[in-house]
């Protein structure tokens, strides 16, 4: 079941940081849109535009954790949270996600958050889907 464990892992974690991303933009802007980025998909209303891309990338971040499980250190919940912590690096650091933001917060304003709280905030989502992903992944194994 490893493969499907992964798929469907990051399914549910995807559907978790999803909520989460709401509840913290929420909580943050008093908006019902994470990071402002729902304007990207108004066919869908913010809410369930922030749900559906983070239960995608869910799912694709879960299939390829499920490939990299045995080369990552660590057991069971450790593992996922090695793999978020890459994530972050790789999605949110190193990628793009941080440059749309900085250039976003140059062109706009600093809307809801600095590129730096995003930064930090985006840490503890990565860790969160990571500990989930790892914790459902183990007992799907």
């Amino acid at each position: 079941m490893g493969f499907k464990g992964g798929i469907i892992g990051g399914a549910i974690a995807g559907i978790a940081v999803g909520i989460l991303d709401l509840v913290v933009a929420r909580a943050r802007s008093g908006i019902w849109e994470p990071y402002c980025i729902a304007r990207l998909g108004e066919l869908y209303p913010p809410p369930l535009y922030g749900i559906m891309t983070a239960t995608i990338s869910g799912i694709v971040l879960g299939a390829i954790y499920s490939r990299l499980y045995p080369s990552i250190p660590g057991e069971t919940v450790t593992k996922g949270v090695y793999y978020g912590l890459f994530v972050w690096i790789i999605a949110d650091m190193a990628g793009f996600g941080l440059f749309v933001w900085i250039i976003q917060d140059i062109a706009y304003g600093p809307y809801i958050f600095s590129p730096f709280v995003y930064a930090i905030i985006r840490l503890s989502m990565w860790l969160v889907y990571g500990a989930m992903l790892g914790a459902v992944f183990e007992k799907l194994k």
